[in-house]
């Protein structure tokens, strides 16, 4: 059957459709993830994140967020929508392009448990051993707040930001931290 382009009936399903593939493709993972594998999923979505579906990354870092969370996202970036953080990580001279690049992340030290519904971890951000990086070694560091939800997810919940790369020191809200390696 051919549909005219003004038929509402028709659009109305289409957008619908276009919906359940998007909500399929930024899917919540299992709440059986530890902590540690619920940054290691939303670092990976933020590095792929126009795929499948363009804003896919910043759609799961919202969804995998709690609403305080979010307001720090307000507050560090001005918004807490998809379109409009993906624009601010994609951006080359904003500190938070780094999350769209190829690096390398390790969680230094063991995660410690405020309570059973909270964890703090530190995330170390490192460059990739490629040919051609823009930045060497250590990049950034973050101290990576989660808690649980009631489904037992884990959200994040905190991000403290500390930037090693010349251009971006220390990071939004941080102060300086004594360089005692280089």
């Amino acid at each position: 059957m051919i549909h005219r382009t003004g038929d509402s009936g028709w659009n109305d399903e289409l957008r619908n459709r276009i919906r359940q593939v998007e909500a399929h493709h930024v899917a919540m993972p299992p709440s059986a993830l530890s902590p540690q594998e619920s940054i290691t999923h939303i670092l990976d979505a933020l590095r792929h994140n126009d795929h499948p579906l363009a804003d896919t990354g910043a759609s799961m870092l919202l969804k995998m967020s709690t609403d305080r969370f979010k307001l720090q996202l307000r507050w560090m970036v001005g918004t807490a929508s998809a379109s409009a953080l993906s624009g601010v990580f994609r951006n080359p001279s904003s500190q938070f392009h780094l999350l769209m690049c190829d690096y390398e992340h390790s969680f230094p030290s063991d995660a410690y448990f405020i309570d059973e519904d909270r964890v703090f971890l530190e995330v170390q951000l490192d460059s990739c051993t490629a040919a051609g990086q823009a930045w060497s070694g250590m990049l950034a560091k973050l101290g990576w707040e989660l808690k649980r939800a009631p489904d037992g997810r884990w959200l994040t919940d905190f991000v403290i930001w500390h930037d090693f790369r010349d251009e971006f020191r220390p990071g939004i809200g941080q102060e300086e931290w004594p360089r005692i390696c280089g």
